[in-house]
């Protein structure tokens, strides 16, 4: 009865770390994927930013040459 319960505890041991190292690798892929993501995202707002800069440029050029 002794055996069993001790094969019971570590079993559930082995169960706890395999469960804990699955949450721990998918945390750390979702991480990696969030840098990649944000990264990403800082390239759009610095591309939109450069297509306002250069929008607002147009504008004022069109604003000079009396064309708006």
């Amino acid at each position: 009865m002794i055996d069993s319960n001790i094969d019971l505890s570590k079993l559930r041991d082995v169960i706890d770390f395999e469960v804990d190292y699955i949450i721990k690798s998918y945390e750390k892929e979702l991480s990696e994927k969030d840098d990649i993501l944000a990264e990403k995202l800082a390239e759009k707002d610095d591309i939109l930013a450069e297509k306002d800069k250069e929008i607002e440029i147009l504008k004022a050029k069109l604003h000079e040459t009396g064309m708006t």
